[in-house]
């Protein structure tokens, strides 16, 4: 009869719980990658209009079109604020995702180990009963050639 693990199941569920954190962590990663990037949109989008603001500062340019300027300028500024904080959100997720990544993995190698441990056990008292076996037969087998 082959190996069998007594906590075979546990060991499943466990590994499950761990590919299920691995899971996670990645949509983690996934949505704050997305939102660096629109962080990124945005503050380029910011600095682009700023340099054109100067450059039309330097030549003449309508109060109107100014206060536009001003107040799209201050819309990109508050929204480089909102998208830093969700930065910084996600990145508290992500660390919060990896951490439980690390405990899922840690439940499932102590159970993994234990596995590995009840198989060289086995092993062990395998080889020692074959090893009782055919010492028996090789002293039955003299035994008769005595006789």
């Amino acid at each position: 009869m082959g190996f069998q693990f007594r906590y075979e199941s546990l060991l499943n569920y466990r590994r499950h719980l761990k590919d299920m954190a691995q899971v996670e962590l990645a949509r983690s990663l996934e949505q704050l990658a997305l939102a660096k990037e629109a962080l990124g949109e945005l503050t380029h989008e910011y600095s682009k209009v700023s340099t054109t603001l100067h450059k039309n500062l330097q030549q003449r340019i309508r109060a109107h079109e100014l206060r536009n300027y001003a107040d799209y300028l201050a819309r990109l500024k508050q929204d480089i604020t909102q998208k830093a904080l969700e930065v910084a959100e996600w990145e508290d997720v992500v660390e919060q995702k990896r951490k439980r990544l690390l405990e899922k993995d840690k439940d499932w190698k102590i159970i993994d180990k234990l596995k590995d441990k009840d198989f060289q056990r086995w092993q062990t008292d395998r080889r020692s009963k074959e090893q009782k076996a055919l010492e028996e037969m090789a002293i039955l087998r003299h035994g008769r050639r005595f006789v």
